[in-house]
Parts: C-alpha cells; structure tokens; sequence
C-alpha cells in the first residue's frame, strides 16, 4: 500500500499521470483480490464449524503476518522519505495509512487490529484511486 499511495501521490501532484491512471487498475484489482478472500474466508467460517475453529486457532499466526508485512511497509515508507516530503505525503501519513488499511482489512474478517489506528483514511485522495464504482469499465 504504501508504495500505490507513494506512486498516486506524484499523481495527484500532475507527475506520471498515464502510469498513474495503471497503477490505479493494478490498486483495485489488488482491493478486488482482499474482498473476495475476505468473503470466502466469512462465509466457510459461517458455513462450516471445522473452519470457525480453525480461525480462531490462526488468529494470532494471522496477526503476526499482518506484523511482519506493516513493519516492512512502515520500513519502506522511511526509506523513501528519508530525504523528505512530497507534497502532501510523508513517512508518518503512511504509516498511519498502514496502520488504517490493517485494521480495515482484519475487520473484514473479524480479527482486532491489535495496534492504535485511525478510524478515518489518513489520505482521503486515494480513495478515488482506488473506488471501482467510479471507474468505466469495458465494454463489449
């Protein structure tokens, strides 16, 4: 994540915008990935009981996934600010961000976001990035 809000921020900053606009379909096809296994993941938990259990045993190996990648991604977020800013972008907005997108993503399947984390998108301009109800799609 923090590299599609590192690379749609130039963007928004009228710097790449036609690889821009591909990056946005490879972000909503990434979000379209997470929905659904968000939903099989919920409905074989509410179909079978063998899977309710076994989610509440993988719940903490769940967690510490989510761990490692937010730490790689919070690393990666000081790599590429360590110089500085961009407009409207910095290390500590994505981290937030990270933080944000976890606790989204492990509420879509029921597990608490151990750690603190806005409530709100820390980058409300990514969201039209990364919106499917706004993009035309293809036609035949």
């Amino acid at each position: 994540m923090v590299s599609f809000a590192t690379s749609l921020a130039m963007v928004e900053n009228k710097i790449f915008i036609g690889n821009g606009n591909i990056i946005s379909l490879i972000l909503q096809d990434e979000i379209l990935h997470k929905e659904w296994t968000a939903y099989i993941i919920n409905q074989v938990v509410k179909e079978d009981p063998r899977f309710a259990q076994a989610k509440v045993r993988c719940e903490s190996r769940v967690l510490a996934l989510y761990d490692d990648v937010i730490r790689e991604e919070k690393a990666w977020a000081d790599y590429l600010f360590k110089k500085g800013p961009v407009i409207g972008l910095n290390a500590q907005i994505l981290k937030d961000f990270m933080d944000f997108t976890a606790r989204t993503a492990l509420l879509d399947i029921g597990i608490k976001y151990q750690a603190p984390a806005p409530k709100t998108t820390p980058i409300p301009w990514f969201n039209k990035h990364s919106d499917t109800s706004k993009k035309q799609t293809a036609r035949w």
